[in-house]
């Protein structure tokens, strides 16, 4: 079997309802936007129904900081994965 690679995007790629019908179709999915939200509650509702000044404001705030990554894409991201590894 080959390899399997995962390439994520730089700032600027959220917009708002990122991930949501991933979310609604795929329970691993759903699994990690559910644990975000245990761990930083509202994150979810941020992907969901964040504006786009919203999540542009949360990116540029991570952006300032190296060690911070925009939650909301980071999440999206993470759910793409666990949707592929998990197959669903």
């Amino acid at each position: 079997m080959g390899k399997i690679a995962f390439v994520f995007s730089g700032q600027g790629a959220q917009y708002p309802g990122m991930g949501q019908s991933l979310a609604g179709f795929s329970p691993a999915a759903k699994a990690v936007f559910d644990l975000a939200d245990s761990l930083r509650p509202g994150t979810s509702q941020q992907c969901f129904a964040g504006t786009a000044e919203e999540l542009a404001h949360a990116a540029q705030k991570s952006g300032q900081d190296p060690e911070a990554l925009c939650p909301a894409c980071r999440q999206r991201q993470m759910a793409d994965v666990f949707s592929q590894t998990y197959g669903g």
